[in-house]
């Protein structure tokens, strides 16, 4: 038996070591994670948004239109107009934004609740299907020789 205590006792005395006890005052190194990286916001969405209504809370159709800012009357059977276009981002000037902005502004007042609101998504729209109307009077390799080819100055 007394090998046996023997075992036992050196089993025990084995437990105690501090090899063999996890240390606790140190933490486990975190290994860093790779973080996917969010998209950045687009003009439009940095823009603070509120809820046209207050007191009524928005669904998830009436957010989404209010946040890309393309909304109209033209809801059909298969949804909101805006949901039938192709999204494309493009960089422009403040001095662009701005004046987009406050000629959709004023074309909103002026229209006073009839129609559908006209957006800078709109606007852009418009300046686009110009553009492609006058697309044989393009004419240049820079982008100031392009606006000077439609008779416009390169600031916009």
């Amino acid at each position: 038996m007394t090998d046996m205590g023997n075992d036992l006792s050196s089993l025990l005395e084995a437990t105690k070591t501090p090899a063999s006890q996890p240390d606790i005052t140190t933490r486990p190194e975190k290994t860093e994670r790779a973080r996917p990286k969010k998209p950045r916001p687009s003009v439009d969405e940095t823009e603070p948004q509120s809820n046209p209504q207050p007191g009524k809370p928005e669904d998830a159709a009436e957010t989404l239109a209010r946040e890309t800012g393309d909304v109209g009357t033209g809801n059909s059977a298969d949804g909101p107009r805006y949901l039938t276009f192709m999204r494309k981002e493009a960089r422009i000037a403040q001095t662009q934004a701005d004046q987009l902005s406050s000629i959709a502004r004023s074309l909103n007042m002026a229209r006073k609740g009839r129609g559908e609101r006209i957006t800078d998504n709109t606007l852009i729209r418009i300046a686009i299907g110009l553009l492609l109307e006058r697309r044989d009077e393009l004419n240049g390799t820079t982008e100031a020789a392009l606006f000077r080819s439609l008779g416009l100055s390169p600031e916009g």
